[in-house]
């Protein structure tokens, strides 16, 4: 019997070995191939699902008449899906033009709160000071507003008079946003005998017409600028509960506040941590359109001796003082309205920038 020789079974052995370190690689290298692509595709087809979870989601928010709508989707980038308002970008650093709205608007307010935070300090004359040789002076430029019946400087009055009308404006919509929306909310997410007890008596105060409502409360009270604020707020509170209350019925039986329970989490938690930061957008921009409405009403109280009394000045009593010289010196009732006005003016903006900024509802127009 022949035996091959020791070369030829290397030879052999040789080839054999490359042959399967072949085999083996092409096979490795099919199946990693085909296991990327599968990958990329379970990617794509997990983005697809997520994109059509989100977009079921946000129709639903907007069938509830939540804030979120299907707009929304247009900042989810999943998919490669860009949206038209990032595409739509303003020439600073990518900024859309409603968060340049709302920056600008904001940069208004703060000066205008600055100005009269600090504007004391920088009056030329004292504010309550009188000084008869100079009464009913017209504007000049030792006075640039001029002076009123009792020579006092109406630029200094103007600047003190904000820190009343505007900071009283600010704390009674503080006070009517926390106290209406907390009541609303406890109605909204409880419901129940407690629910139709507060709303009844909401009801009681929405049936009188509320500037009249004011006034008899005023006269009631002691006057000044408190009665003035608290006549202001009885009327309020209302508007904030009962808009706090829908809010939180269209929401509490959504999804993700099924999801919260879930875990475990409290209904007082769930109602502070999951479901007020929803539907904040909302309040916020009916508490800054507030602020206007609220600084009308305060002068207007104050212009019929219900609010702020004399030597305070306050620029609906300013008006009121200087009323009766309105044909002879109209300097000293259109300085006060003219910071009214302004006033009124830079919290409006500043509310619609809030509106945009927090209401998506209003890009489907």
């Amino acid at each position: 019997m022949s035996r091959k020789p020791a070369s030829s079974k290397r030879t052999t052995n040789r080839l054999a070995n490359r042959h399967t370190n072949r085999s083996s690689n092409r096979a490795a290298s099919r199946t990693s191939n085909r296991s990327a692509a599968r990958k990329s595709s379970y990617a794509q087809e997990y983005q697809e699902l997520n994109f059509r979870q989100q977009e079921y989601q946000h129709a639903e928010y907007k069938q509830s008449g939540s804030l979120l709508t299907t707009d929304d989707l247009s900042s989810l980038h999943v998919g490669g899906r860009d949206s038209e308002q990032d595409k739509q970008v303003g020439p600073v650093y990518g900024m859309t033009k409603t968060k340049r709205h709302f920056i600008v608007a904001s940069v208004l307010v703060i000066i205008f709160l600055l100005v009269v935070i600090f504007g004391g300090a920088l009056v030329p004359y004292n504010p309550y000071a009188q000084d008869l040789m100079n009464a009913r002076q017209a504007p000049s430029a030792a006075h640039l507003l001029g002076t009123d019946q009792f020579g006092r400087d109406l630029l200094s009055r103007v600047i003190e008079g904000g820190k009343f009308t505007v900071f009283a404006s600010l704390i009674l919509v503080a006070f009517i946003t926390l106290f209406g929306g907390l009541l609303g909310a406890i109605c909204g997410w409880r419901g129940g005998w407690l629910d139709t007890l507060i709303m009844r008596i909401s009801d009681v105060f929405l049936a009188f017409p509320g500037m009249v409502f004011a006034i008899a409360v005023a006269g009631v009270l002691t006057g000044g600028l408190m009665s003035a604020v608290i006549a202001l707020a009885c009327i309020s509170w209302p508007k904030y509960a009962r808009l706090v209350r829908g809010l939180v019925l269209s929401t509490k039986n959504m999804a993700y506040v099924d999801a919260a329970r879930m875990s475990g989490k409290k209904g007082i938690t769930i109602l502070m941590c999951d479901i007020m930061p929803n539907i904040a957008g909302p309040i916020i921009v009916t508490a800054a359109i507030d602020i206007g409405h609220m600084i009308i009403e305060i002068a207007g109280l104050s212009f019929l001796g219900l609010g702020a009394q004399v030597p305070t000045p306050e620029w609906g009593a300013m008006m009121s003082n200087g009323r009766s010289l309105i044909q002879l010196y109209p300097w000293i009732i259109l300085a006060p309205g003219t910071a009214c006005f302004i006033a009124v003016a830079v919290f409006n903006i500043f509310a619609d920038a809030c509106r945009d900024m927090f209401d998506p509802k209003i890009r489907e127009a």
